[in-house]
């Protein structure tokens, strides 16, 4: 692959189109979710965490007060709060 693909970002190498997706991701604020809207969990604010962490996410690269990018298998559910992936909630686009 050629390497002008990717640049550093936060100190991590990316697509260079991930930095838009990145952009994209904080426009979203919401999941329609079993039918209720619910707001997202942002990087760094899960439940589990005891303090914000000071790396950007290893999975999507946003830092601490940002939303995950879509499809990122770090990012909670905020209905069930398990990863997001895994959980049997029903998504719908909104």
């Amino acid at each position: 692959m050629d390497d002008r693909a990717f640049v550093q970002y936060r100190g991590m190498r990316v697509n260079r189109d991930w930095v838009e997706e990145i952009k994209r991701a904080q426009e979203k604020a919401t999941y329609l979710i079993n039918g209720d809207v619910f707001e997202r969990v942002a990087f760094g604010e899960e439940r589990h965490l005891t303090e914000r962490p000071k790396a950007p996410c290893p999975g999507c690269a946003v830092r601490a007060g940002e939303y995950h990018v879509s499809g990122c298998e770090y990012e909670r559910c905020p209905a069930c709060g398990k990863v997001a992936l895994d959980c049997d909630c029903q998504y719908s686009d909104e």
